[in-house]
């Protein structure tokens, strides 16, 4: 009986025995194999003094997540590299995600920087090969920083400046061009000139977009300027208004220093347009039949730096002309006007006025050429006993007025009026008497006035049977 009991007694001691056991290999945990999460902290506590981390085994077959931090009370530039070795970087924070790597077959070393705040933290996870043989590791050198990620951190909340700033700062990379980007605002109440300078660190890229400040979808940029180390430039013009600029960089998170520089001026507007002639006397005659006549004019804005500039040459009246030469574009710019009788139209009396435009709309004051009048003709006259009818006048140029005739009486002359069919009759002669006639054409200048033009004086014998004949 005590024997039975005993058995028995020993049994229920194996059993437990083996409960125990079985519990103990049910939570036991092998000496390779931490099951909990892994942390490592790279914590930067000096400044100039660099913090290596490595990762020692046994994490194999695990996770483990660096811990950046800067330890100090200064704003730190953290120059980073992390070499991999049968390891991937798996999650990153957003200054970090730079450092992703997702082939562990691969050994990899990458660099780059990141800005941290007095007491910021930044996470980097590691998910190592079960055959990682604790080759991975992180060195930071840590440094006082000089820039910043200022602008704000969207569109609707950009940092406002003035219209000419200077920023310096740091953008991180993203997928596309703004996925991280900066914004800077400013306000123009007048029509400006604003030119743009922007430069970015040796080897990596930068874009400086601007855009209207209503146009808070990015779709219509009015300028775009791009920086790969060198120093960039843009201009454009704006009317008034309130403008957003934006800074962003593609890529895989790197961060990279840049720099922009915004300058201009408000624009300047025409007041008036000036126009002068190199030559004093604007006046041409007949003699344009054989030799054209060539004026020089000059015409300028005012004041002569305006932005709006010369826009084109205007001519009008009675006589045609030719200009060479054009203003459009220009402040200050000359042109020649050429008058040339030689062609089937002939000479012409009367004025061309000259005037320039500005693309603002604005003329200058006029400058008119005269073509004085023609010297007439008398190819056909009538004689009777007591008077003479010059029935045929022709004038010296076209656009004169009719030929008016003048008899001399004294010392001065008579002018001589038509009868009813328009001829000039010169009556009451004498016989064996010398008459002196005058005929004389006129032009009219810009001003309306009527000016005469060179007379033809002819004295005539009359014998009251004879016909009129000239008398030298």
């Amino acid at each position: 009986m005590n024997r039975k009991k005993a058995v028995e007694r020993d049994c229920r001691l194996w059993m437990i025995l083996a409960m125990l056991v079985t519990l103990l290999m049910a939570v036991a945990v092998p000496k390779h194999i931490v099951q909990a999460e892994n942390f490592q902290g790279v914590i930067c506590n000096d400044i100039n003094k660099p913090v290596t981390e490595v990762f020692v085994t046994p994490l194999q077959g695990q996770t483990c997540t660096a811990v950046f931090t800067n330890a100090t009370s200064y704003r730190m530039k953290m120059d980073i590299e992390v070499t991999v070795h049968r390891t991937r970087v798996i999650e990153a924070d957003h200054k970090l995600k730079q450092f992703l790597w997702n082939d562990g077959m691969t050994s990899r070393t990458m660099n780059g920087y990141i800005i941290m705040e007095p007491n910021e933290t930044a996470n980097l996870k590691f998910q190592f090969r079960t055959d990682y043989n604790g080759n991975t590791s992180i060195t930071v050198k840590p440094s006082l920083a000089t820039v910043a990620e200022n602008g704000g951190s969207s569109f609707q909340a950009a940092q406002s400046v003035g219209v000419s700033a200077e920023e310096t700062g740091i953008i991180c990379s993203g997928n596309n061009i703004f996925q991280n980007g900066r914004y800077f605002t400013f306000y123009t109440p007048n029509r400006r000139q604003q030119n743009l300078m922007l430069t970015a660190e040796n080897g990596k890229k930068v874009m400086a977009y601007l855009y209207s400040g209503n146009d808070s979808g990015m779709k219509n940029a009015l300028l775009k300027v791009e920086s790969g180390g060198q120093e960039s430039y843009g201009s454009v013009w704006l009317e008034p208004g309130t403008y957003v600029l934006a800074i962003g960089a593609k890529g895989n998170g790197q961060y990279a220093s840049y720099r922009y520089r915004m300058t201009g001026r408000d624009y300047i507007r025409a007041t008036g347009v000036s126009l002068t002639c190199t030559e004093s006397d604007l006046t041409i005659d007949e003699g344009t039949r054989y030799t054209p006549r060539t004026f020089t004019f000059v015409a300028s804005t005012i004041p002569a730096n305006s932005d709006d500039k010369l826009n084109q040459i205007e001519s009008s009246g009675k006589i045609s002309c030719q200009t060479e030469g054009s203003v459009y574009g220009e402040n200050t710019k000359s042109f020649t006007v050429i008058f040339d009788a030689s062609g089937y139209r002939g000479y012409q009396a009367g004025s061309a006025t000259i005037k320039v435009t500005s693309t603002n709309g604005l003329t200058s004051a006029g400058l008119s050429v005269f073509a004085k009048a023609g010297t007439p003709s008398v190819p056909y006259y009538k004689v009777y006993p007591t008077q003479v009818v010059f029935s045929v006048l022709a004038n010296g140029s076209h656009g004169s007025s009719d030929v008016a005739v003048y008899q001399k009486s004294g010392s001065s002359w008579k002018h001589l009026g038509k009868n009813q069919k328009g001829e000039t009759v010169a009556n009451k002669l004498k016989a064996n008497t010398n008459y002196q006639f005058k005929f004389v054409e006129s032009a009219q200048k810009a001003d309306g006035t009527w000016v005469e033009g060179n007379p033809l004086t002819k004295q005539y014998g009359h014998s009251g049977k004879k016909n009129l004949q000239s008398v030298p």
